[in-house]
């Protein structure tokens, strides 16, 4: 079911490649792109670390939430199985699908630091710092919209209990070499 909704989605917006205008020459070099579905959700950084308070004052030490922790232990090992260590700046985003497990008034854009951390973790980026990485971008789907467009009422995606999905794309932004 991803593959098919992430197979439209290029197909609809044309973005498989992103241009990359080098200094020497004024046409676009095809860049190469990964896309991975990861195996839970990134969390927000609104809950990836909690405050630690000691005799009642907070401190700037910052504890990692159970939620960080099993999203690292279940994503790290898949990204550093299934993508290559990148020595080039690279640029990240991501796409949700949402459904079961996902709260529409979410922020997105708070789920890339979660993919940028575990890519450093993975030991395929050297930094999540402006150097390695340049740009996130993110795009949200609702499920219900997507499958009402193909004449499926929106009562039977829900009672199906789809779960949300999130695909992680790293392109290249130089070519290799």
């Amino acid at each position: 079911m991803v593959g098919g909704s992430e197979r439209d989605h290029w197909k609809l917006t044309g973005e498989r490649t992103l241009p990359f205008q080098r200094d020497d020459q004024s046409r676009s070099v095809p860049l190469r792109q990964w896309r991975r579905t990861l195996p839970m959700m990134p969390p927000s950084c609104n809950t990836m670390y909690k405050q630690v308070r000691i005799r009642g004052k907070p401190y700037d030490v910052r504890k990692p939430t159970a939620k960080l922790m099993a999203f690292k232990r279940s994503v790290v090992p898949y990204l550093r199985s299934t993508l290559p260590v990148f020595n080039t700046t690279v640029s990240i985003a991501i796409i949700i699908w949402g459904g079961r497990g996902w709260i529409e008034s979410s922020d997105v854009s708070n789920r890339i630091k979660a993919a940028e951390d575990a890519l450093v973790d993975a030991g395929r980026v050297p930094d999540d710092n402006c150097r390695h990485i340049k740009g996130g971008r993110w795009w949200y789907y609702d499920r219900r919209e997507h499958c009402e467009s193909r004449g499926i009422k929106a009562t039977t995606v829900n009672r199906c209990a789809i779960q949300a999905v999130c695909v992680l794309v790293v392109t290249e932004l130089e070519p290799p070499g």
